[in-house]
């Protein structure tokens, strides 16, 4: 040990170090299914909660919320054209049946 080392000082260090260590761990990222996207931005856009109280009720952040609010009134209008693939499979049942 050298001359006017305080070994306290080491202890303190160590237990800043640990305390830090605890704070910063990596939390894993959710993942939110479409289903519960939908709900949350139809609750609001419906009147029910604010965005604040749907954010603090699903722990969300509010620039989250707005970006699946934007990304679902840019998409919304995919709701009402045709299904390809029903179309597809119409046209082919008229076939059949002209043939």
């Amino acid at each position: 040990m050298s001359p006017g080392h305080d070994p306290k000082s080491d202890q303190v260090l160590m237990n800043l170090e640990v305390r830090t260590r605890r704070r910063t761990r990596i939390t894993k990222r959710r993942r939110f299914t479409p289903e519960f996207k939908a709900r949350v931005v139809l609750e609001v856009l419906a009147g029910g909660p604010s965005p604040a109280e749907a954010c603090r009720k699903h722990a969300l952040s509010p620039n989250l919320l707005t970006t699946w609010k934007s990304t679902f009134l840019e998409r919304a209008h995919a709701i009402f054209q045709p299904d390809e693939r029903h179309d597809e499979d119409r046209s082919r049942r008229v076939r059949r049946r002209g043939a």
